[in-house]
């Protein structure tokens, strides 16, 4: 037991000096984390009420997505993850993305078409958590 809690001791270690690095070569780090907590915060929201402890899920969900996604399509995600019970909001995101940024109708398509695809695994990985 003793050898196993020092070795995922040395690879955490490890995975947290690989992370900090990764980070200060990252020049979209810091805004990835700020949109994770976001996602974070929204899921929160959204899911108070029905689930008694939403915190550990939802921050799997958006470390899930986070580590699944390239910077571009997680800010997306981002930016719908608001709207995700107010379609109307949605909408109108859409239209701003689409009138504001480089986004294109395809790019928005294909993230959502990823959410559906992927939806039971990142349920099967972060469902455990719920309480």
């Amino acid at each position: 037991m003793k050898l196993v809690l020092t070795f995922i001791g040395a690879v955490s270690a490890c995975l947290l000096t690989a992370q900090a690095q990764a980070q200060q070569s990252d020049p979209t780090a810091a805004s990835r984390q700020v949109m994770t907590r976001e996602i974070v915060r929204t899921c929160v929201a959204q899911t108070r009420g029905q689930v008694a402890n939403p915190e550990p899920a939802c921050a799997c969900t958006a470390g899930w997505l986070s580590a699944r996604l390239n910077y571009r399509d997680f800010y997306l995600v981002g930016r719908f993850y608001h709207y995700a019970n107010n379609e109307a909001g949605m909408q109108a995101e859409i239209q701003r993305l689409l009138a504001q940024t480089d986004y294109t109708a395809q790019d928005i398509q294909r993230v959502a078409r990823f959410l559906q695809d992927s939806n039971a695994q990142m349920s099967a990985a972060c469902q455990a958590l719920e309480r």
